[in-house]
């Protein structure tokens, strides 16, 4: 069955549709091929529900729960918080913390390019002080020791 489509005349004089008349001040009901471009309803938008960004969600919690979702998130989205916050909050506990975590990653990030570059002494030494260290960043220590098999495999 083919879409029906309401048409209102508005006006003073008869409306004709087809072969159809519509007195002023009522509406019919025809079928959508038979009713004019101009006479059919506008087309509605359907606007598309932007997801919710999750980072703003997290900056709706507080100080604590953001702190402990940081070791969990990359260092551009590390960034986009940050800027968030600024704009936003400007709370010093989150603010804080992000500034920790850019730093610690930067750091780590400089310590991973650097394995490459050790000698097989330094390189043992290095995994030597690093399992005996409990601040040692376990992504430095699992690097450490996938560039050691890589040597012995070699």
């Amino acid at each position: 069955m083919e879409k029906r489509i309401p048409v209102t005349n508005n006006g003073a004089m008869m409306l004709y549709v087809g072969a159809n008349m519509v007195p002023p001040g009522e509406t019919r009901d025809f079928p959508e091929s038979q009713v004019p471009h101009h006479l059919r309803p506008a087309p509605v938008e359907v606007k598309e529900e932007t997801p919710a960004d999750p980072l703003a969600s997290l900056l709706d919690g507080n100080v604590p729960s953001v702190v402990a979702a940081l070791p969990e998130l990359s260092v551009e989205q590390l960034e986009k918080l940050g800027e968030m916050e600024q704009a936003g909050g400007k709370r010093k506990g989150v603010l804080n913390a992000l500034a920790e975590a850019l730093l610690t990653r930067a750091a780590n990030k400089d310590a991973l390019d650097k394995i490459v570059l050790l000698s097989d002494e330094e390189l043992a030494a290095a995994l030597k002080e690093a399992g005996t260290d409990i601040n040692a960043a376990p992504e430095y220590i699992a690097a450490l020791k996938a560039e050691l098999a890589k040597r012995l495999a070699e």
